[in-house]
């Protein structure tokens, strides 16, 4: 009986948990296309700051990107393929259907033109990267949402962080 009961609900969760899936992969079948920086931010150096007269001494703390190792191959088909592709993607059916909407607003917001293609295509990249604050997988934004953004449980989560600190 207990197994009966697990297979419907697993056979009702299966489409929710599909359509996560899909568009997770869908952005890490792109990630994969985007160019792996070269270089990583670094310091501007007091040589560098020294040389340019327009950048004042407070430049030293400001970390810069050179966008130039960023060259890439993805066409511009592959770009507009990949944003038609979030812009118009289903989301009815959807586990936290406003938390992928709201990342696909953010990645829509990036849409990068030939003027400056190497720069937003840095952007895009930083955009699309794994982090804590705006996970992508599916399991990932469930905790996430407990954590953080389930009313009861985030209380329960953040009284529990502040007694964890005060014992260490």
């Amino acid at each position: 009986m207990i197994d009966f009961i697990l297979n419907i609900v697993t056979f009702g969760l299966k489409p929710l948990y599909e359509k996560n899936i899909s568009y997770y992969n869908l952005i890490v079948e792109f990630r994969k296309k985007l160019p792996r920086p070269q270089n990583e931010a670094r310091k501007i150096t007091d040589a560098e700051i020294d040389s340019n007269p327009f950048l004042p001494k407070s430049m030293k703390y400001v970390n810069a990107l050179d966008v130039s190792t960023h060259k890439t191959s993805i066409t511009e088909q592959d770009l507009d393929l990949f944003m038609n592709s979030i812009r118009y993607f289903d989301y009815s059916f959807m586990l936290f259907k406003s938390h992928y909407k709201a990342y696909s607003n953010n990645i829509l917001r990036f849409n990068p033109q030939s003027a400056n293609k190497n720069f937003d295509l840095v952007v895009l990249q930083e955009v699309l990267k794994n982090d804590s604050i705006n996970p992508l997988k599916p399991f990932d934004v469930l905790i996430h949402h407990l954590k953080y953004e389930l009313n009861p449980s985030s209380k329960l989560y953040l009284m529990y962080r502040k007694k964890r600190r005060i014992t260490k």
